[in-house]
């Protein structure tokens, strides 16, 4: 028996998804920002073991901000200069909706903005507007939940690879 970090995992979806990319969309340089905390640091954790596994892709920023912060600003602009292609936000709901907040107020335009959590909350948008949207973030999935596009999601995975996905494969 054993328990590991699930925010080890949720990158690993998203980088893949970015490994399928070809020519001038496909991200090379990546920027990490989190929480200073366990969350933080396993989600980042999850990124270097994820990018480690294709080619190509190089972590470009590595930061931390207090929790509690209310200014993210400062840590953001550390990705000021370094072309990051994807900025990944290593955080919960409430810091990853500052995070997107400070990368408008401090003018980067990524190809991909990441967040471990946040876009799926559901005042994600109303408190946002037009700044939150096309913005990724992890989408866990449960086999119970009753609905049809489950059920069909999950028909798919058995029938193309034989057993059930990983919970937190999911982005969106």
């Amino acid at each position: 028996y054993g328990i590991t970090s699930a925010m080890l995992s949720y990158p690993r979806a998203f980088v893949n998804y970015l490994d399928t990319l070809s020519g001038e969309i496909r991200p090379e340089r990546i920027a990490m920002i989190g929480r200073n905390d366990v969350v933080g640091e396993d989600s980042a954790t999850g990124w270097r073991n994820a990018i480690d596994q294709v080619d190509d892709m190089e972590i470009v920023v590595d930061e931390r901000f207090e929790v509690g912060s209310t200014d993210l600003a400062p840590v953001v602009r550390t990705v000021e200069g370094t072309d990051a292609d994807v900025i990944a936000g290593n955080s919960y709901a409430q810091g990853s909706q500052l995070f997107t907040e400070a990368v408008a107020n401090v003018g980067l335009s990524p190809d991909f903005l990441w967040f471990l959590l946040g876009p799926q909350v559901p005042t994600w948008i109303d408190s946002l507007e037009a700044t939150g949207e096309y913005v990724f973030g992890s989408t866990p999935y449960a086999y119970s939940v009753p609905t049809d596009a489950n059920d069909e999601l999950f028909d798919i995975a058995q029938e193309r690879y034989g057993s059930l996905p990983h919970y937190s494969f999911g982005f969106g």
